[in-house]
């Protein structure tokens, strides 16, 4: 008999409070946005398989004056991808913000309009989906590896092998109304505590031990 545990975070700690407001809208304002500007964040490693490339590539199928910011948050250990992707972001006309070594990421979960998760090959459990589903942002990933099953929404699941899906997809999240992103995060809110809350996933683990015992 198999007995499925998923992994969890803490998502008492990954929440929206008012000190990460206050963090969230300085970033805000040191990347002077125009009005209506949206922002799109990637978090993860600097490593080829988290796709960077391939969101770098989906935004610059946006008209340039309807194209997001893009950041990208990660480790500093890959120099040379990180002056690859500031380059070709350049050539391609998409503006893009780097940050690195970064030690409290949830200001910039807060701070962006949609989170992607466009991993190159299939990963077993998205950490950063379910981090920015319980900051209550709306979320795209792909159909590789455990976004889709995590998401549970077609809405904002891309084609993997397309860039005009993830951004036709990326352009759906960004025509949200505030009040309709801001149900599809706190949906995600709910989804993230009730399955992926690291208390449940102690819970299972205790349980299983304690029949054996």
């Amino acid at each position: 008999k198999c007995l499925v545990i998923p992994s969890g975070i803490d998502t008492d700690f990954f929440t929206i409070n008012e000190e990460i407001d206050k963090e969230s809208k300085k970033l805000k304002l040191s990347w002077n946005l125009p009005e209506d500007g949206k922002v799109v964040l990637l978090l993860g490693r600097f490593t080829r398989i988290k796709g960077h490339e391939f969101l770098l590539g989906s935004v610059a199928c946006f008209k340039t004056n309807k194209a997001p910011l893009v950041v990208f948050v990660g480790d500093s250990k890959n120099a040379k991808l990180i002056n690859e992707l500031k380059l070709k972001a350049d050539q391609i006309n998409v503006r893009l913000l780097v940050y690195e070594d970064v030690t409290d990421i949830r200001s910039f979960y807060n701070a962006a309009n949609v989170v992607i998760v466009p991993t190159t090959k299939p990963e077993a459990f998205g950490r950063v989906t379910v981090e920015a589903m319980s900051m209550e942002k709306v979320v795209i990933g792909n159909n590789l590896g455990a976004s889709s099953e995590i998401i549970n929404d077609s809405t904002w699941i891309f084609n993997s092998s397309s860039k005009e899906s993830l951004a036709d997809t990326i352009n759906t999240a960004l025509k949200l109304l505030p009040q309709q992103a801001k149900d599809v995060g706190q949906k995600n809110r709910e989804r993230a505590v009730s399955l992926y809350n690291v208390s449940k996933l102690v819970e299972g683990h205790l349980h299983i031990y304690s029949r054996f015992l």
